[in-house]
């Protein structure tokens, strides 16, 4: 049984980075590696690991390190399971190809890609989501333009009116007093 800080060593990994592990890939390493930190009754439970955890953490790595999310590791860690159980007994006892390793640097340069894209992803939805304000901002400003609009018409058609009435009232005002009296012209 080994203790966390030396399956880091043997796996050129952080600790931090196999407590993340132990978590995802819990259901495929031993009980002892998936001990959980106590709820503080008693002294914290220590994790331990086996020759197969390693293993198992070391296949994890190969395809992390290919480009494979989570998900797509413990899925294809449960497809090699099933396949070794239904497959003959022949097959079954052979051993396995080693998982592809990549050199430390190329690892530092995938997560580094894997970050930088997460990153722009990020970025991405920010400008989506503010995209879609300008848009709701943009329909805004063009239903008050039409209001505007309409509002500008009934008002011109009030200044027409009101011209009108002032057009009368001069005329009336501008004939002599008598004329207006008599009703001429």
């Amino acid at each position: 049984m080994y203790r966390p800080k030396d399956v880091a060593e043997k796996l050129r990994i952080a600790p931090s980075t196999l407590r993340i592990w132990s978590q995802h890939f819990a259901n495929q390493l031993s009980n002892a590696a998936r001990k959980a930190p106590s709820d503080g009754a008693g002294p914290a439970a220590q994790r331990r690991y086996t020759d197969a955890d390693i293993r198992t953490l070391s296949q994890a790595k190969a395809m992390l390190t290919q480009g494979l999310t989570y998900d797509e590791v413990k899925r294809q860690m449960r497809d090699d399971i099933e396949q070794q159980a239904t497959s003959t007994p022949a097959v079954a006892n052979q051993a396995a190809p080693p998982p592809a390793v990549l050199s430390e640097e190329a690892q530092s340069s995938l997560i580094a890609m894997k970050e930088a894209l997460s990153a722009k992803d990020k970025t991405v939805g920010a400008l989506k989501e503010s995209l879609a304000f300008m848009d709701a901002y943009l329909q805004a400003i063009r239903e008050e333009r039409e209001e505007a609009r309409q509002r500008t018409h009934q008002l011109e058609k009030e200044m027409d009116k009101l011209r009108a009435q002032n057009h009368d009232l001069t005329e009336k005002l501008s004939k002599r007093w008598w004329k207006i009296l008599l009703g001429l012209p």
